[in-house]
């Protein structure tokens, strides 16, 4: 009985967890981009045309202590208005006016002392991963890691150039970001010749998936493809 009780509770457990992150995930945002204008929203609006029940004198967290749901419209509606703003802001960076004041404000702050080192470190990492011209993962691979007939999943990012590629003697190099999992913000830059390196048919999504899993989530592959070698030939 006891045995039967534990598999029916982990499998309403596994079945619950993802409502439950989803939740909490949504508070976390909820509360961490929309708390602070909901505050303001209150204080300047609510409170000063009498909307919402509010009761003169008596503090945003009190009002949200005595009433939760109006408290929750308040975080979510501040936090719908703060990803408009933004969007707004986007689209009008694309145009002239736009750049000038973009502009303006990175030549201000790239001058501020100590700031401009985060401003900067953060922007490089932001244009790397969010350029329109080219993506930072290319293709999907394989290679043999870390030993020899163990294999590891990696992304395409560019190929080496340079001092790199000239001095190794190995001729053309990739350039293979090899995450690590469940984590794959986290990894290794691994710069590997030519021949060694397997090019896959997935998608960048789907190796993601496979990454993410621990290897639970398998892409679906046609058993008739015809797999690519590592010299290139089918």
């Amino acid at each position: 009985m006891f045995h039967t009780l534990r598999n029916n509770f982990l499998a309403g457990l596994f079945v619950l967890l993802p409502f439950a992150v989803t939740i909490a995930v949504v508070h976390f945002v909820l509360e961490k981009i929309g708390g602070a204008p909901s505050e303001l929203l209150y204080e300047y609006v609510l409170q000063k045309y009498d909307l919402l029940n509010t009761v003169p004198g008596k503090t945003y967290e009190e009002y949200v202590g005595d009433n939760f749901a109006n408290g929750l419209i308040l975080n979510l509606v501040s936090t719908v208005a703060i990803f408009i703003v933004i969007a707004v802001f986007g689209f009008f960076s694309r145009y002239f006016i736009g750049h000038f004041f973009v502009n303006l404000t990175d030549r201000i702050v790239g001058n501020v002392p100590i700031i401009n080192t985060v401003y900067k470190t953060v922007k490089q990492i932001v244009e790397t991963f969010t350029t329109q011209h080219r993506a930072v993962f290319q293709r999907v691979v394989m290679i043999e890691y870390p030993k020899s007939n163990s294999y590891a999943i990696g992304f395409l990012t560019s190929t080496a150039d340079g001092e790199i590629p000239a001095k190794s003697g190995c001729g053309k190099l990739y350039n293979v970001f090899v995450p690590t999992t469940p984590n794959p913000t986290s990894g290794f830059l691994l710069m590997l010749p030519e021949k060694e390196v397997t090019m896959l048919d997935m998608s960048v999504g789907d190796a993601m998936k496979l990454i993410i899993s621990g290897g639970a989530v398998i892409p679906e592959w046609k058993a008739d493809a015809k797999p690519k070698l590592k010299d290139g030939k089918g």
